[in-house]
């Protein structure tokens, strides 16, 4: 079970959180994965994304993938 989650986007070489202000929305699917989602405007194509995760137990693991601007 998660205890944090922290997403970061990358624009124009600067790494912004994610935060509310950007429709930032968790779906856990009860099995130990999740579905993360939210919205950005964003100068560079593709973005950049990286995730940051603790568990409960504070074993944390990071994951980054690039995504096309839709």
């Amino acid at each position: 079970m998660r205890k944090n989650i922290t997403l970061y986007y990358e624009d124009l070489g600067v790494w912004l959180p994610v935060n509310s202000s950007n429709n930032f929305s968790i779906t856990d699917y009860g099995n130990g994965t999740y579905a993360i989602s939210f919205n950005v405007i964003a100068i560079s194509d593709p973005v950049l994304v990286s995730a940051h995760v603790t568990d409960l137990r504070e074993i944390s693991v990071q994951a980054n993938a690039t995504c096309d601007v839709a």
